[in-house]
Formats: structure tokens, C-alpha cells, sequence
């Protein structure tokens, strides 16, 4: 599509059936509709022209992968993800929790898929 040239659009060209297949699929649409498209396309203005919004200015680069911190515990880490979680504990003076006993992961589990707690039999047979 071309800001501020409908003639040159291709979605009014599927919409008038100049283009395969035709818009809608199936049908047709009234001529004041496809009129309304493309003085809304006549109205855009070129990228150049338009108004840059700085809060939108990271779509226009690359990603890149940040620098993994360094941190005191690094046996606490498994995964490079962990370093961020560790760093943020630490500047806030804070040391990460003990790994949960299996006991409580099976309970945790059991309420993120079913939303109820195991009943202790299921606990035990999970547990051997």
C-alpha cells in the first residue's frame, strides 16, 4: 500500500476484483464502501511525513541480547534467565529462596493443571 495513493493500493485492487481472489471472499462489497477505503488511503501520509513517537522507537531496531550480570551466588544459577532474577534479589538485599521439597511441587502442580489439592494418596504414590 502507498500512503496518500489509493490508485496504487493493493488492497483496493482485491477489493474492486482487479487483483485474485476477491475481497471480500465470497462477496462483494457496495461501492461506497471501497470509495470509503480509499479516500481513508488518499488521506494517510507518507512515513517521512508523519510525526515519529519516541516510546515507539524500539520497533526500529534490532533486537540484541543483554550483557547476562554478574552476580555473588553464581551456583544458585541453572540458566542464564536466573542471573537476572539473582541480580535484582541481591540489589535489593535479598537472597533466593531454598528449592521447594518435592512434596511441595507435586501440590503445585496439581493446582496449576486441576485447581484443587492432590488428595494424600495421590501425594504418596507421586512421592515413591
Amino acid at each position: 500500500m502507498t500512503p496518500g495513493n489509493a490508485q496504487a493500493s493493493l488492497l483496493v485492487r482485491y477489493l474492486t476484483g482487479e487483483r485474485t481472489p476477491r475481497m471480500p471472499r465470497g462477496g462483494t462489497l457496495d461501492r461506497a464502501v471501497i470509495e470509503r477505503f480509499e479516500a481513508a488511503i488518499n488521506a494517510m501520509q507518507p512515513a517521512e511525513a508523519q510525526a515519529w513517537d519516541p516510546q515507539l522507537d524500539w520497533l526500529s531496531r534490532k533486537p540484541t541480547a543483554p550483557a547476562v550480570p554478574d552476580v555473588r551466588e553464581a551456583a544458585w544459577i541453572r540458566h542464564p534467565i536466573d542471573a537476572f532474577i539473582l541480580a535484582k534479589l541481591q540489589e535489593k538485599g535479598r537472597r533466593p529462596a531454598p528449592p521447594a521439597p518435592r512434596r511441595a511441587l507435586i501440590r503445585r502442580v496439581y493446582f496449576e493443571l486441576i485447581g484443587l489439592p492432590p488428595a494424600p494418596e495421590k501425594v504418596r504414590r507421586a512421592l515413591a
